[in-house]
């Protein structure tokens, strides 16, 4: 199996539907976790869930394979899923976890895409629906009916300045819908600023403020501006807010008459990858919108209803208060239920004509709405979110320190952001390696969020009843799965071609026609000296860059690179040619003649490996893989390997020990790889073996 606990399914005799959680406060149902361990042959065992008190019925319905066939042929194929090779069917789902059809327990730290804010079937929540179901279900707010006015009454209490007027609808897309309809009523504007890489739904209205092409169909999407995103981490400004601001005074300027109905944002960005925007960013903007003539809409529909832990709506936490809020998701923990809330003044808008929404303020929904703001405050979750938030991302933080794999930590409570990349400096995203390590996660045991742009960010917004235990069980299963993943990370997963035997001329076809292609497009044009640097350099990038990705070139390619160059360059009084040529002279002169001192086969393969060389130094490639299999040695000792003929060929999985390497690359005049090979022999007892990684060359 995978060396974790597999719960095995067992009937509930006596045991009531769920257990009666009315001492929450203890948070009994979550003992102190268990930390990763070492087991007898001191390998890091695979951590294992928190104990839970409780247990599925058995479930006897149709298994992942046949609901799986059934959604391809009656649902939308556009309705993608998590876990392509190995989708999960939950059946149960118990405060913070999640059961699948085998009664095996899951750590849900996605919480619904920040839905389930009490956690799955808390019973207040579910005690609250089924009593109002069974009361009255639907009698339409034409009739009076008090689930609806005391869910309104307790809502507008949570809110500030005049904020008080609420209407209800059925999900986020519909509130932010309506908020903007408001806002062109209001001002008699119809231009909205709303920002990149925001997300606020895939209405006709909405999808002109999400700004993501994944997210966006070709339709009219008209008046909509996007401002530049104040993401502290990709960011031209990082973390100052009030610089990100003055982009939308100059889209006010320049892309609209002056004045506008408003400007839409999230405090934290979800679907754009739990991106917190830069500090001092919106009192920055709101100022700017107040004297546009536009309203304030701040979308809560992620990050509200104590998420974010330090305050109850996320807009707070930049000390602003918005004209219109926007909400939905974590207001009914599940239930379709969204809402809008707004000033009476802005309301009266609605009267010019009529409004109604069918099953806006539907009793069982305002009911479980009404429940869930009651959990919140009866169990201090918001409090629970700022504490066993920041536990969480201090020790996410930690895993950052730990691995180059994470490039940000970021958000606030239980809403927050792991933004994987390949390289720090141009932080590239780490696509696959991304999904990779969530397959692995769910293997554990734990279920996270994939966002962003790009889809290398894991998304973490748990239940808020989410505890410190689980909290490190997270943290811990996503160190032991990269741990793994820096020794053994499949191919597959880096796009690469798995390789199990010596490559032949015929694998090398895209090699020589991005040489041929490159000494193309040179040919036609007058070199200088620069020129000829950039050629060479241009046909080396070819030739190393596919060495990288394969095993070592044979011979015979490397002879016929050879022989492609050497008829594009002169050689001698060869004269003939037309176009701008370079000196053959140039290629084979030394260094210290001014040349390159490539004369041969021989030297092309050395000067390949020492740019190869560069580029592991340089932390260059997509990921680096720790490869500790004999495939390259065979039955030789790997520290005693004699380093013959045949260390050129060695030196091109050269270790990447970073400042050891480093040091001993740059102290390394001549460049001789045989030295640079022998100098990393003496030195590794001082270096230790779990930082010693190879170059992803192959994975047999």
């Amino acid at each position: 199996m995978h060396g974790f606990i597999i719960q095995s399914r067992r009937a509930l005799s006596e045991a009531k539907y769920y257990p009666r959680w009315s001492q929450l406060g203890r948070r009994c149902f979550s003992q102190v976790t268990q930390k990763v361990e070492l087991d007898k042959n001191n390998v890091v065992s695979v951590p294992k869930l928190p104990p839970f008190d409780y247990s599925p019925p058995p479930y006897t319905g149709p298994s992942a394979v046949d609901i799986l066939s059934k959604r391809k042929e009656y649902l939308s194929p556009s309705m993608f899923y998590f876990y392509d090779k190995r989708p999960v069917n939950m059946v149960d789902g118990r405060m913070q976890y999640l059961f699948d059809e085998n009664g095996r327990r899951y750590l849900d730290a996605f919480g619904g895409i920040a839905t389930v804010s009490c956690g799955h079937c808390h019973p207040d929540v579910v005690d609250a629906i089924i009593n109002q179901t069974k009361r009255l279900q639907h009698p339409t707010i034409l009739y009076l009916n008090n689930a609806i006015a005391d869910f309104a009454e307790a809502l507008a209490n949570k809110l500030p300045g005049n904020l008080k007027v609420v209407f209800f609808t059925n999900s986020g897309t519909e509130a932010n819908e309506l908020a903007m309809m408001m806002a062109r009523l209001y001002t008699g504007c119809h231009d909205i600023i709303s920002l990149r890489n925001a997300y606020h739904g895939n209405a006709a209205g909405t999808m002109g403020t999400t700004a993501q092409s994944n997210w966006k169909f070709n339709v009219i999407q008209s008046g909509v501006h996007h401002a530049v995103n104040p993401d502290p981490y990709r960011g031209v400004f990082g973390s100052e807010g009030d610089k990100y601001a003055k982009d939308v005074q100059d889209l006010i300027q320049f892309g609209t008459s002056g004045n506008i109905a408003g400007f839409i944002s999230e405090a934290i960005q979800g679907v754009g990858g739990n991106i917190e925007l830069a500090p001092g960013y919106l009192p920055a903007v709101y100022s700017t919108i107040k004297k546009a003539g536009g309203l304030c809409l701040a979308d809560e529909v992620q990050a509200g209803f104590a998420r974010t832990g330090s305050h109850f709506w996320g807009f707070e936490n930049q000390g602003v208060v918005p004209d219109i809020v926007t909400m939905a998701k974590g207001i009914g923990n599940g239930i379709p239920l969204g809402a809008v809330v707004t000033t009476p003044e802005i309301a009266e808008v609605l009267t010019r004509r009529s409004y109604f929404n069918t099953f806006g303020g539907n009793p069982v929904c305002t009911a479980a709405g009404l429940a869930v703001l009651k959990v919140i405050e009866k169990e201090k979750l918001q409090e629970n979110a700022h504490v066993v938030g920041s536990h969480l991302k201090d020790r996410l933080t930690a895993l950052k320190d730990k691995y180059d794999l994470i490039g940000d930590v970021r958000g606030r409570g239980l809403m927050l952001g792991v933004e994987l990349v390949t390289d720090h400096m141009l932080k590239t995203p780490a696509k696959l390696e991304t999904i990779h390590i969530m397959d692995e996660l769910k293997e554990i045991g734990v279920l996270v969020g994939k966002g962003g742009f790009y889809g290398n960010v894991f998304r973490i917004t748990p239940p808020l009843c989410f505890t410190k235990e689980d909290a490190d069980f997270l943290v811990d299963a996503m160190d032991y799965t990269m741990a793994k993943i820096k020794g053994s990370l499949p191919v597959r997963y880096l796009g690469i071609p798995l390789v199990t035997r010596k490559l032949t001329e015929n694998d090398c076809v895209v090699l020589i026609d991005k040489i041929k292609q490159r000494l193309h497009h040179w040919s036609a044009r007058n070199l200088n000296y620069a020129g000829r640097i950039e050629l060479i350099s241009s046909v080396l990038f070819s030739v190393s860059n596919y060495w990288c990705r394969q095993l070592i070139l044979p011979n015979s390619i490397l002879t016929k690179v050879d022989q492609l160059c050497s008829r594009f360059f002169w050689k001698g009084d060869d004269k003939s040619a037309t176009g701008a040529r370079v000196s053959w002279d140039f290629i084979c002169f030394s260094k210290a003649e001014g040349g390159l001192g490539l004369k041969n086969t021989k030297i092309w393969n050395k000067a390949c490996s020492i740019d190869l060389i560069r580029k592991i130094l340089a932390g260059d490639g997509s990921l680096w893989v720790a490869w500790l299999n004999s495939y390259v040695f065979k039955d030789q000792d790997f520290w005693n390997f004699v380093a013959g003929s045949n260390v050129g060929w060695s030196i091109n999985r050269l270790l990447k020990l970073r400042p050891t390497a480093l040091n001993i690359f740059s102290s390394s005049s001549s460049l001789r790889l045989r030295d640079i090979w022998d100098s990393i022999r003496i030195k590794r007892e001082k270096v230790p073996w779990q930082n010693l990684i190879w170059f992803p060359m192959h994975i047999p």
